[in-house]
């Protein structure tokens, strides 16, 4: 998340929508890169130069992953902006049945662009 920082800036200012997923994990200058943690939440939530907010959802199982990135791409088309999605890698290594829902049952969110210059 520290070296996206000014690419994010830039997501916003632009008004991009993009879905950032960071899966948490102790850094390889902790000697621990196979730890799971979740030490990024505040720089997911506070790290932005200037006044730049970005919603940021938190994976809370493997099925949860699935309606997460549904619910980041909808707020990311509707507001213009870049979403943050948080997991670790305990969730992210996890697994658990789950049934694939019925598409149908989704609604559309449609993209409205700006035709005026």
């Amino acid at each position: 998340m520290a070296l996206k920082t000014e690419a994010l800036g830039l997501a916003i200012a632009t008004e991009l929508p993009l879905v950032v997923v960071n899966v948490q994990r102790g850094g390889p200058s902790t000697g621990l890169p196979t730890k799971t943690e979740q030490s990024d939440l505040y720089q997911a939530i506070w790290g932005r130069n200037g006044d730049a907010p970005v919603p940021v959802l938190a994976v809370c199982s493997p099925a949860d992953g699935f309606y997460c990135a549904i619910e980041a791409v909808r707020l990311a088309v509707k507001y213009m902006t870049p979403v943050i999605v948080l997991s670790d890698g305990y969730i992210a290594n996890a697994s658990e049945p789950w049934l694939v829902p019925d598409l149908d049952e989704f609604h559309p969110f449609p993209v409205h662009f700006r035709t005026d210059p």
